[in-house]
């Protein structure tokens, strides 16, 4: 292994241990949280807003993944002048704006349509969802400009920064809204006013960071080429984002239609369980994409190789142990007739994902080589054996 290979994975490494706090620190906003919300603003009124941002959630694909294209762009500038760097990201800049506008047109029909389904017969309810409308409306803008701010900050690599900025994104959207709650009011159009401020105070944090680090200077546009290379990269890279999850979360509505409710059950407790292994390979994909499109072709390899070995030599031993212990753990956690059904499903399901999280590695690969075309085509070319299997 090269020297420079060596050092770039030790800076890897300390970028995933980044990565990894930062997708850490949701999951145990969430475990605190969430007993609070439900016992504060009740049950109904938690679901609702769960689905109001799970709604908001969806209209990131607006962004057509011009957040991942600005960050493999600017990671293949990182010796070259600022300049060439400030044309990319304003590019994206205004193509993201395009892009907020359109999802939040488009959304706020649908929201309005879907959201007071929600409500059953409850007036009050009713009227605070439509009160809270143009708040999640507001949203969505945000969300998108979150994503290009974090790509270019990812294609300089400063993930200490992106991750402690969105660290205490999830910490005060996990503890400000139930802070409002208890002392001012539980009504969703608060909460959501709450939440969308502290979601603008992350991205103006992610402007600050990228100020100095892109550098940032005077808006600049690409060239008509340009404009299409990320629109290009975007939109492959959006059909892998969207097929993806699809065959992930797709199976369980197959399982209910076919076996019931309860079998869902069956499937989805040890799902979310073996789930928290991919935490890992996805703080080390994503810090390897941008070391990845900044080298060239021999570094590229080797990094690669050594990138796939290191996770394997961590990955394995980690699932196999998981293996080992996932059945009397889910004996002494649902009980030795529920842990015994579901233990078999969560092995299936564990050697998948690791098999799944080895593949990170090549997708980063060709995402950051350019060729975000080939992992979306294979995603697309599972989609019918994977309907054909599905159903006996």
């Amino acid at each position: 292994m090269l020297p420079d290979t060596n050092a770039a994975l030790v800076s890897v490494a300390r970028h995933t241990a980044y990565n990894f706090v930062g997708a850490v620190v949701p999951l145990a906003v969430l475990l605190v949280t969430v007993p609070l919300y439900l016992e504060v603003i009740g049950l109904e009124r938690y679901g609702i807003l769960a689905i109001c941002w799970l709604l908001v959630g969806y209209f990131n694909l607006f962004d057509f993944g011009l957040g991942k294209a600005t960050a493999q762009k600017i990671a293949t500038l990182a010796d070259a002048p600022p300049d060439e760097r400030n044309r990319v990201f304003w590019t994206s800049g205004l193509m993201s704006l395009l892009l907020a506008l359109i999802a939040a047109l488009a959304f706020l029909p649908l929201a309005a349509l879907a959201l007071p389904m929600m409500t059953g017969n409850d007036p009050a309810l009713l009227g605070e969802v439509t009160a809270a409308l143009p708040l999640l409306v507001a949203a969505i803008p945000l969300a998108i400009f979150q994503s290009l701010f974090k790509g270019a900050l990812e294609g300089r690599r400063e993930f200490l920064k992106i991750n402690a900025v969105l660290a205490f994104g999830t910490i005060a959207t996990g503890v400000l809204p139930l802070l409002a709650a208890y002392l001012v009011d539980i009504r969703l159009q608060v909460l959501i006013l709450v939440t969308l401020l502290c979601r603008a105070a992350v991205v103006l944090l992610l402007v600050a960071a990228c100020v100095p680090t892109g550098p940032l200077g005077r808006p600049r546009l690409s060239s008509a080429s340009e404009f299409r290379g990320l629109l290009r990269f975007g939109g492959w890279t959006t059909i892998t984002n969207v097929v993806g999850p699809v065959m992930i979360y797709f199976d369980r509505f197959a399982i209910g239609a076919i076996l019931g409710a309860a079998s869902v059950a069956l499937y989805v407790v040890p799902f979310n369980l073996v789930s928290q292994l991919a935490v890992l390979p996805a703080a080390f994909a994503t810090a390897v994409f941008p070391r990845i499109a900044g080298s060239d072709a021999t570094e590229e390899r080797l990094l690669g190789e050594e990138s796939l070995r290191l996770l394997a030599c961590v990955l394995t031993p980690a699932t196999l142990v998981m293996a080992a212990l996932l059945g009397p753990f889910l004996m002494l956690w649902l009980g030795m007739e529920t842990g015994a059904a579901a233990a078999p499903v969560g092995h299936v399901l564990l050697f998948g994902l690791w098999a799944n999280s080895l593949a990170r590695i090549a997708i980063a690969r060709l995402q950051a080589r350019g060729r975000a075309d080939l992992p979306a085509a294979a995603h697309l070319a599972q989609g019918i054996p994977y309907l054909l299997l599905l159903y006996p």
